[in-house]
């Protein structure tokens, strides 16, 4: 699981990945792109729950998301979410 004090920057980085998803598909993006970004999200709620301390690999998945799909903004909502 994600450290308690880093969920809401989580929840809200997953939502920006859900959000730039969306985007991707008004843009008419590459479906293999869009659905590739979407696994991801997929992925990310696992890593929420597990019994163990996932923070850094959830970090790492943002990470990994915002480098690929441009979208570093996402990385920023988990590490500064809004108060």
């Amino acid at each position: 699981m994600v450290k308690t004090d880093q969920l809401n920057g989580a929840l809200y980085a997953l939502q920006g990945v859900l959000v730039h998803a969306r985007t991707m598909a008004y843009d008419r993006k590459e479906h293999r792109k869009i659905a590739e970004l979407l696994d991801w999200a997929e992925y990310l709620p696992a890593l929420l729950t597990a019994e163990e301390d996932t923070t850094e690999q959830f970090r790492k998945v943002l990470s990994e998301i915002a480098n690929q799909y441009q979208c570093q903004f996402i990385l920023e909502r988990f590490e500064q979410p809004p108060l």
